[in-house]
């Protein structure tokens, strides 16, 4: 059902069907053309009609800003959405740790609101384009466009329009009432706290959006060059340097090593040797566990890239190494495989325990 005329206006008040005479002595014009409107009071839906058959493309959307106006003038107040900033997206474990997701998140600079108001106009228009209201701040000279979508939204020719005004711009979509607009439909979509209305254009928040990005950008870059130093740092390491730092992030004794490392073909392939490389392994293991629990093969691959010279000694000999030892770690209850990653069974604190290490 399309959205019939909810709202005729007499003496310049806007009244609903049910709040005057029915039929034609409802003396009711419609907002729109100002012709003579008749009152279906006792219809499924109440609503008005015009007279003697007259055809009006606009009075539905008339009569609905001016009852909006007219419902904000009384109040001189009208709720606005919450504020977010939309933070870059980002990959990530989901809240269960088994499986890597992009993950949108956002910040919150101001919750919804009832702002009092100063003024209120409808339609003026605005080097181009005409807003449906238009409402000033109290307090400031601040405006707000409000945009009501009956039977369509602002296009992208409009909102360019408005981005260029550089002005705070809500729309409330009354899109959906299927004939069933009235004042208390308006009163809940203009006055309740949250609001259902959205932003179009809110100047602030997308220079803070801008901002934000270029802040993360900035500490993306400074946490890039840091990681790359100790990556560099380690490289310079001598075999056995490395080794030492590797079982104290693994919280393992020299001892243990021996029991926790093996034979894998291809192992030669990562430099420095089999100790270096598998400690490195135990090391980035014992930290993911305290982190997710959870191991991602092409993320430890990557890894280890950045920590040792590789020389092939065939193709992928490398990737063979690492998934032969996953699998060796896998056979002494430190691992269990999942797809192509591996589950986490056991806190480093316990390695040394386990009865296949000792």
């Amino acid at each position: 059902m399309s959205i019939l005329v909810p709202f005729g206006i007499k003496d310049g008040v806007l009244y609903e069907p049910r709040q005057v005479l029915n039929g034609k002595d409802c003396g009711c014009f419609c907002p729109g053309c100002n012709h003579p409107l008749v009152a279906r009071k006792n219809a499924k839906t109440p609503h008005f009609a015009h007279a003697a058959g007259k055809v009006c493309g606009n009075g539905i959307e008339s009569a609905i800003h001016l009852a909006a106006k007219q419902l904000i003038a009384e109040r001189m107040e009208l709720a606005l959405p919450a504020v977010y900033v939309q933070l870059p997206a980002r990959w990530g474990p989901d809240e269960d740790g088994w499986n890597w997701v992009r993950i949108q998140e956002r910040n919150t600079l101001y919750n919804s609101c009832l702002m009092p108001l100063s003024k209120v106009s409808i339609e003026p228009w605005l080097d181009g384009f005409r807003p449906d209201i238009v409402v000033v701040e109290a307090g400031s000279d601040a405006e707000i466009l409000v945009e009501i979508a009956v039977t369509h939204f602002v296009d992208e020719n409009k909102l360019d329009k408005i981005r260029k005004r550089g002005i705070r711009t809500i729309e409330i979509d009354v899109s959906n009432a299927r004939g069933a607009v009235g004042f208390d439909m308006l009163n809940r979509l203009l006055f309740s706290v949250p609001t259902k209305a959205k932003w179009l254009h809110h100047p602030q928040a997308e220079q803070m959006e801008l901002d934000y990005v270029e802040k993360q950008r900035q500490e993306r870059a400074e946490r890039d060059a840091a990681e790359a130093a100790r990556f560099e740092n380690y490289r310079m390491l001598n075999p056995q340097e490395k080794i030492k730092r590797n079982i104290a992030k693994a919280q393992l004794q020299p001892k243990s090593l021996t029991s926790l490392t093996a034979f894998v073909p291809g192992e030669n392939s990562y430099d420095d040797g089999r100790y270096a490389w598998q400690s490195a392994v135990l090391a980035y293991i014992a930290n993911r566990f305290e982190e997710q629990g959870y191991l991602h093969t092409d993320e430890l691959t990557a890894w280890l890239s950045k920590l040792f010279d590789i020389s092939t000694q065939f193709q992928d000999a490398e990737k063979v190494a690492l998934w032969k030892y996953l699998k060796h770690l896998e056979s002494i209850g430190l691992l269990k495989q999942d797809r192509r990653d591996f589950v986490i069974l056991m806190p480093p604190k316990n390695w040394e325990k386990s009865k296949a290490v000792q």
